[in-house]
């Protein structure tokens, strides 16, 4: 009845009977929409550069795992291609509560 009784609290102590809720950070959240839409910004130019382009498909590139299509280039902003937009807005909406903000590196990361 011991050895039962044994086997029942660990089979029970190992389910989380707790209301747990997933904790959203604000701040890493904020970061992610606003490169996205930076991107989306220079999606609708025919032409031009920006290092914040640049440096917005590199990050988002980097937490996604999705490798833009486009370069970045002087000629390819009006190539931002859509789909990238598209990749990236549905990774950030099913994921966006394994992002947090770093304070140390002063970045987002993904748990």
């Amino acid at each position: 009845m011991r050895i039962l009784f044994l086997i029942s609290a660990i089979v029970f102590s190992s389910f989380s009977f707790s209301n747990d809720k997933i904790v959203i950070d604000k701040k890493a959240c904020k970061y992610v929409q606003e490169r996205i839409s930076l991107i989306e910004k220079f999606h609708s130019l025919e032409e031009g550069y920006s290092f914040e382009l640049l440096s917005a498909s590199k990050f988002l590139a980097e937490i996604t795992s999705f490798k833009s299509k486009s370069q970045y280039s002087y000629k390819s902003i009006g190539d931002a291609k859509e789909n990238d937009i598209n990749a990236w807005k549905i990774w950030f909406e099913g994921n966006k509560h394994l992002l947090y903000w770093d304070d140390q590196l002063k970045t987002v990361r993904v748990r």
